[in-house]
């Protein structure tokens, strides 16, 4: 099964933050020993990257998480381009923007979201995990 990072989770697991739930946690170190594919959207590293500047002052634990994808394999960016937009199109007009970009790349890739969104989990046709 393929799963996909939400924002919180990717920064949460970044920082060992205890609200990452042990199944977040658990899929995570999954996909860094390869044992499952797991996504990150462009819009989830911007709105990383925004988190760590705002809250940390620095993007060190981003950068260095960039610099080490190439030891996980398992472990896709995934582009905003222009399959994800037509996708988008298709997602519940309800939810924020950078939802709809998430929720597209996911069923792109036929993923399972990493997240603890309340509404991205009630939103129809989008699967999740927290």
């Amino acid at each position: 099964m393929n799963y996909l990072a939400d924002t919180h989770a990717l920064v949460w697991y970044l920082t060992g933050d205890r609200r990452l739930s042990t199944v977040a946690d658990e899929l995570f170190q999954q996909a860094e020993k390869n044992s499952i594919t797991l996504y990150i959207p462009t819009i989830v590293l911007a709105e990383t990257e925004a988190v760590f500047k705002k809250k940390y002052q620095n993007n060190a634990r981003l950068n260095l998480f960039l610099q080490s994808l190439s030891l996980y394999p398992a472990i896709h960016l995934y582009p905003f381009d222009e399959e994800v937009f037509v996708q988008y199109m298709t997602t519940p007009s309800h939810l924020e923007i950078h939802d709809r970009i998430i929720a597209a790349t996911a069923q792109l890739t036929k993923s399972v979201i990493i997240t603890k969104d309340s509404i991205l989990r009630k939103a129809k046709d989008i699967k999740t995990v927290w």
